[in-house]
């Protein structure tokens, strides 16, 4: 996934990873979700892309564990048993405005631009494309350095 158009932030050469893997040292991803499978999953590949993630298996689990200006990124499920993500991004976005988030769902290809500003996240994703993922990661992360 490329930058936006205009938009050149190069990392820091000291902040760059070493391997190559295309995280950044002590970048910390907050991955929210309520399935097993999905958690497992994304944590494997954003670890093996180099970053520290932390993992919440609700979204109360998740608003407990953020906290401002620790995460990189911030990844939610928008359907939770007891939270919906959309609930999640606007109490971290008011906690702390400037934090990257990305909503993933099934339904991704379904929300409407009104939908998607009303929620407010940074990135909508189709669920299940770990890869994309990280590229997604990998962009936001960028912006905010």
């Amino acid at each position: 996934m490329s930058q936006p158009p205009g938009v050149n932030v190069p990392l820091m050469p000291s902040l760059e990873d070493p391997k190559g893997r295309g995280g950044v040292l002590g970048s910390k991803v907050l991955v929210i979700d309520d399935s097993e499978d999905i958690l497992v999953s994304s944590a494997h590949f954003l670890r093996k892309a180099g970053y520290d993630v932390t993992l919440a298996s609700s979204g109360n689990e998740g608003l407990g564990k953020f906290r401002p200006g620790v995460f990189s990124v911030v990844v939610c499920d928008m359907k939770m048993p007891d939270i919906n993500g959309d609930q999640v991004v606007k109490a971290i976005k008011g906690q702390d405005p400037s934090q990257k988030v990305i909503l993933y769902t099934t339904d991704a290809p379904l929300l409407t631009p009104e939908v998607r500003v009303r929620i407010g996240a940074d990135v909508y994703l189709e669920k299940d494309l770990p890869t994309v993922l990280v590229e997604a990661v990998q962009s936001l992360e960028k912006l905010r350095f």
